[in-house]
Order: structure tokens, then C-alpha cells, then sequence
């Protein structure tokens, strides 16, 4: 079943359990929309983030999962 964008976005409190997580998701998705992206592409980005957030788990945040990953390259 594909899920509507608008699906999406009012799932993501619901989903995503670290509240850090759901504003920098958030604030992606308004960047996505100011620069003019189509809503599939939007659409799939907070798909991805959004099963990545819940990956990562409640206690790590998007920007710590960044700055691991950039310490091992």
C-alpha cells in the first residue's frame, strides 16, 4: 500500500518517537516544498527519513546518526 504525502506527514509524530527527530523531519519537509520539489519526490524522502529515524531508535538523534557516520570515513 503507497501512502499519500499528506499521510505521511500527519504520521510522523505518531511513528517517529524522538521529538528532535520529528522537527528536523519536519523542517527537511518545508525545505523540500520552498525549493520547489514534487510531491513524489517529497513523498518518498520523508518515507526514507522517516523508517531511518525509527531504525535508529528513540535515544539518537538524525544530527548524532550524522556525526557517527562521518567519523568512520
Amino acid at each position: 500500500m503507497t501512502l499519500r504525502l499528506t499521510t505521511n506527514i500527519s504520521n510522523i509524530e505518531k511513528i517517529v518517537s524522538n521529538e528532535e527527530n520529528v522537527e528536523t523531519i519536519l523542517r527537511f519537509f518545508e525545505f523540500m516544498k520552498k525549493i520547489g520539489t514534487s510531491e513524489r519526490y517529497q513523498n518518498n524522502n520523508l518515507k526514507t527519513i522517516i523508517a531511518y529515524s525509527k531504525f535508529i531508535g528513540p535515544s539518537i538523534s538524525l544530527y548524532q546518526a550524522n556525526n557517527k557516520i562521518e567519523r568512520l570515513f
